[in-house]
């Protein structure tokens, strides 16, 4: 075969790829892998959203801003949630509706939603753990996971548990084993995210059991979590933060940070500035989910990404979490597959002829292999092996291209772009 018909054929099936099918295998729900997050289509899922507490903290049924958050371009968003208005915040916390019709908004915009349950933040009551974690087992609770369970991550509850000695760590673990083993016994599948004691800030002791708990878990589906308010943990410095992390990513197990902030409490709400940019630039460097606090209404208005809950009203701190060129949301979320493809595992993006509306190409030339960008701005392009393993990840400036340097055997790229998923299939 001459250099010529070979290249045919490479961009026969390159941009091919655009306008086929490509079948792939589908999970009931997402799943844990090794330390990565596997969404139901069998991609690796980093998690990069931000928490919102849904109708102004349950006194509002009216306020529910997901479609703005969507805008930002994130693909998760963290729901924090109260089991009644007895327990915390309004009215709306004690009709289930509400709550469902948040996660429904939050599929319908692409976006993983996470339930976490508020009720014990900072109680350090471990029998209580137990006791709020019923609440998922109750009918109509368990039957709202049920439906939306191949998008749905369940924060067991918010910052609970106080641990400062061995036999509280020991105590800590048990009745996390025991709400596992109750869910899973309930029919309760999807992952369940774990939140580090002492206000969920701990990862080094959440790190230590983390592996146990793992293997405890009859479906092996535990997220763990770290809130990063790290001002006094861990001095507020960028090298410990890293080192920090990178002891949690090594015990094999997922971990994200459930909440990264620019400011944290002291005495009084704003008082103390956290070191966030060095620390969500550690994230992207190692591929770690993280969920940004807060989008609106907070004690702190200088926390909240959005000034009214719009997307056009970013407060500074916004701005950098959704457009810094290192780590915003815009440019380096990515989208789960299954939501992406208006819940199918058909992979194969449909569109009209021209590549116009194609963000990126893979082709051959003389020197090798090329991956061009189409677009003006930066876009970032994730390459999975054939099982959905992510390879590599190319950040490349507008309508520049870049020699691929990839093994033998089928890769998928994929890219985020304008809010849709795109994605191509090379065979080298």
């Amino acid at each position: 075969m001459n250099r010529i018909s070979g290249l045919k054929i490479i961009i026969m099936l390159i941009i091919g790829s655009w306008i086929q099918s490509h079948a792939r295998a589908q999970n009931e729900t997402i799943m844990a892998n090794g330390s990565h997050i596997i969404g139901t289509c069998g991609d690796t899922i980093i998690l990069r959203g931000v928490n919102y507490a849904a109708y102004n903290w349950g006194y509002d049924p009216s306020d529910l801003r997901i479609s703005e958050i969507a805008a930002s371009g994130a693909n998760s968003v963290r729901l924090p949630w109260y089991t009644s208005s007895a327990s915390g915040g309004g009215f709306v916390y004690d009709d289930i509706s509400y709550l469902n019709a948040a996660i429904n908004q939050c599929v319908v915009n692409k976006m993983i939603p996470i339930i976490e349950l508020h009720d014990l933040t900072g109680d350090p009551d471990f029998n209580k753990i137990i006791q709020l974690s019923n609440w998922y087992l109750r009918q109509d609770v368990n039957s709202m996971i049920s439906n939306y369970k191949h998008s749905l991550i369940i924060n067991v509850a918010n910052e609970a548990g106080s641990v400062m000695n061995s036999q509280q760590l020991a105590d800590f673990m048990n009745t996390y084993q025991i709400v596992v083993t109750n869910l899973r016994n309930g029919g309760i599948s999807v992952p369940l995210m774990i939140d580090a004691p002492n206000f969920g800030t701990d990862i080094d002791l959440l790190a230590s059991i983390a592996p146990a708990l793992q293997a405890e878990d009859p479906l092996h589906n535990l997220i763990f979590s770290a809130h990063a308010y790290w001002y006094y943990y861990a001095s507020n410095d960028s090298t410990i933060f890293r080192n920090k992390i990178t002891n949690a990513m090594s015990q094999g197990v997922p971990f994200v940070l459930g909440e990264i902030c620019n400011l944290q409490y002291g005495t009084s709400p704003c008082e103390l500035t956290v070191n966030y940019k060095p620390l969500l630039g550690i994230c992207q460097q190692l591929n770690v989910s993280w969920l940004a606090w807060v989008w609106d209404h907070d004690a702190c208005s200088e926390s909240q990404v959005s000034t009214n809950g719009n997307f056009n009203s970013l407060s500074t701190y916004g701005n950098t979490i959704v457009n810094n060129p290192d780590f915003g949301l815009f440019q380096h979320s990515t989208i789960a597959y299954y939501l992406a493809n208006n819940q199918t595992c058909n992979t194969g993006i449909h569109i009209n002829p021209g590549l116009k509306e194609v963000p990126f190409i893979v082709y051959a030339s003389d020197g090798g292999t090329l991956i061009k960008s189409l677009v003006t701005g930066n876009l970032e392009v994730n390459v999975f092996d054939e099982i959905g393993r992510k390879e590599k990840s190319y950040l490349l400036a507008g309508l520049s291209n870049q020699y691929l340097e990839l093994p033998s055997g089928i890769h998928l790229f994929s890219a985020a772009y304008k809010h849709k998923m795109y994605s191509q299939k090379l065979v080298e």
